[in-house]
């Protein structure tokens, strides 16, 4: 089942402990890479680490989240068709991700959980293996567009594949990019995936090629758009796990 790594070890509870520098190291690795100037833009409780994918039928089975709300909410089995974090007031969104979805929404991002870092690399390229995964299919598809994101130097690398969409609950779900997407509705019997989102994307792959040992900035975010209910999350494989 779907679990986070609390103090790197257990399976029990989400872990809200690693730091913003730990997350990025982690994601990048260590070989061949530098991580610096880390920064985490959101609460804490909308970034961690979990562990158990594999088990509750994900593509991949470690990894770092990032949530619109509370990344407990990750965790199977689907028993809320609604789960949500209220955290009283809407927390600020981001304007990058305002940008990426500008073309086809006025609305703009709440909630925003945003880790940025820069790198210095010895290879010529990145790549990120991820997944997308929210509260809002299949009913709020064409109305409320929560969003990630995987910015390379200011450019989102994190799109669909053969296309130049972000990744979006407009832009993938049962009616449109459908190849690249998994449902997990609840009512479901039993649900596919043992996580609480309604659905979520396959595995797909962020790669740019980047020029070796210069100053790269990366920078990943997910949101809410047009309100501040309903999570979603982005999964990303680590390069460097925490623990088994």
């Amino acid at each position: 089942d779907l679990h986070s790594f609390p103090t790197r070890r257990s399976s029990d509870l989400v872990d809200y402990g690693p730091t913003p520098q730990e997350l990025a190291q982690w994601l990048m690795g260590t070989n061949h890479m530098t991580v610096t100037n880390v920064t985490y833009t959101g609460t804490n409780v909308a970034r961690g680490v979990f562990g158990g994918g594999s088990s509750a039928g994900l593509q991949i089975n470690s990894g770092l989240i990032l949530a619109s709300g509370n990344i407990i909410n990750a965790i199977g089995p689907n028993n809320n068709p609604a789960a949500t974090t209220p955290f009283g007031l809407p927390l600020p969104g981001d304007t990058d991700l305002d940008a990426v979805i500008s073309s086809y929404t006025s609305d703009t991002t709440e909630d925003a959980a945003v880790l940025e870092f820069d790198i210095i690399s010895s290879t010529n390229s990145i790549s990120f293996q991820f997944a997308f995964a929210s509260e809002e299919y299949p009913e709020y598809v064409d109305s409320f567009d929560d969003v990630c994101a995987i910015f390379v130097d200011g450019t989102n690398i994190a799109l669909i594949p053969s296309t130049s969409a972000p990744v979006s609950v407009d832009t993938v779900n049962a009616s449109n990019n459908s190849q690249y997407f998994f449902q997990n509705y609840y009512g479901d019997s039993p649900p596919p995936f043992n996580i609480q989102y309604n659905g979520l994307t396959t595995n797909l792959i962020a790669h740019t090629s980047i020029s070796t040992n210069v100053l790269h900035h990366i920078k990943i975010a997910v949101a809410d758009t047009g309100d501040d209910l309903l999570d979603s999350a982005i999964l990303i494989k680590v390069n460097s796990p925490p623990c088994p």
